[in-house]
């Protein structure tokens, strides 16, 4: 099987590549045309060369990983999964490649794959209800979906990662009205709205709301966020910054750019500074430290290399993206999947300030970093309060 490979960038349209599967696994090549771009979509992992490559062992299936990024985790995985199976389809025969054609278009940031897949005809939606989405949402967890639920569910989440439910779906100016969509259109911006998992807490998309505000407060780049309630339930929406008034942005995970598994333990917040600074710029560091700063003050365990993610312009700039899964994540054993200076828990300030000497940040401004993260995360109970919430364990200043 053969896929093309195409960068939808902006005002730019490329074919950048061609995937190809046999007996040997998969090789990737870019087209020639593509080179004198000077475009280097994957500098480390996989810079511009004429030349065959092929991923021997790698934690992506054989993919490079910033064509892996585009697949689906989590919920996007049950949604196809049970299309498939609904075809009568044996999932262990379904190759990565054909998992790409059912993405298309449709993926994360903006490369785009052919022969793209049909999907399911009769299904365009000009209103989108939260409250019914969430009642479909719940059948499919329990697997007393139809037909129709997984059309409608598998038509709105594109190939999203994480493991919540979620839709992407267009958003107008003033929150009241929901349509099918992925990029700008007028008013309408494209956000992604998150539903609870079925071992969620009840206030789970109002903690995250929560958090995108004192991550805010803590002087950390978000995007816009909303709460969106209906029927006393309330679902937690972030504005894509994979998207403009122009088109798509390209977009890697750390996880695509160091060839890492983001499904265990990998990375230290040196490696992520590193690589930041690599690709980025100093103020980019400094964002990025602050980052590991919060996520360790609201205990965010869930802080594994696809939670960092990098931007790229149509000229090929390069930039930290604004913060996203920002939100108190238990782990067993309190451990996070990105340690500081190689504590994955039980890290303080000493440690921090140690993590910015080996970035020459200055202490007097990691201090003050320390000092603004800590003030925000002290006002968590505050807006805890006025939501009529409590403030989940493991949310401390540091």
């Amino acid at each position: 099987m053969q896929v093309t490979v195409t960068l939808n960038i902006e005002d730019f349209h490329y074919v950048l590549g061609k995937l190809e599967d046999d007996a040997d696994g998969i090789a990737f090549q870019y087209e020639k045309g593509f080179l004198v771009s000077g475009l280097q979509v994957s500098p480390f992992a996989m810079p511009l060369s004429p030349t065959v490559k092929r991923l021997s062992y790698n934690p992506f299936r054989g993919l490079p990983g910033f064509i892996a990024d585009s697949l689906p985790d989590g919920w996007g995985n049950l949604l196809l999964d049970r299309q498939l199976q609904k075809q009568g389809r044996r999932l262990a025969l379904v190759s990565p490649l054909e998992r790409l054609c059912w993405v298309g278009a449709n993926g994360m940031g903006a490369l785009e794959y052919e022969p793209a897949t049909d999907e399911i005809e009769g299904f365009d939606p000009d209103v989108i209800h939260l409250d019914s989405l969430a009642k479909d949402i719940d059948s499919i967890l329990i697997e007393q979906n139809s037909g129709e639920a997984l059309a409608t569910l598998k038509s709105l989440n594109g190939s999203s990662g994480g493991a919540r439910p979620k839709i992407i779906c267009l958003v107008s100016s003033d929150f009241k009205k929901l349509s099918r969509g992925s990029l700008v259109n007028g008013s309408m911006t494209p956000w992604m709205i998150k539903f609870r998992s079925s071992d969620d807490r009840r206030d789970q998309g109002i903690q995250e709301y929560i958090a995108s505000l004192v991550a805010r407060q803590a002087g950390i780049r978000m995007p816009r966020t909303h709460l969106f309630t209906a029927d006393n339930d309330a679902w937690f929406g972030i504005e894509r910054f994979d998207r403009n008034e122009r088109g798509k942005v390209h977009m890697c995970t750390a996880a695509a750019l160091l060839e890492c598994d983001f499904r265990i333990p990998c990375l230290d917040y040196s490696h992520i500074l590193t690589l930041t600074a690599k690709l980025t710029s100093v103020a980019d560091v400094l964002e990025q430290f602050r980052r590991a700063i919060f996520n360790y003050s609201i205990s965010n365990c869930d802080d594994h290399a696809k939670n960092f993610s990098f931007l790229m312009d149509a000229k090929g700039r390069w930039s930290v993206s604004p913060a996203y899964d920002l939100v108190t994540s238990p782990a067993l054993g309190g451990e996070h999947m990105t340690s500081v200076c190689g504590l994955g828990k039980g890290v303080k300030r000493r440690d921090f300030l140690e993590l910015a000497s080996q970035f020459r940040i200055d202490r007097s401004e990691a201090t003050a970093i320390l000092d603004e993260v800590a003030d925000a995360v002290a006002g968590y109970g505050v807006l805890a309060k006025e939501f009529d919430v409590g403030v989940p364990k493991g949310v401390r200043p540091i």
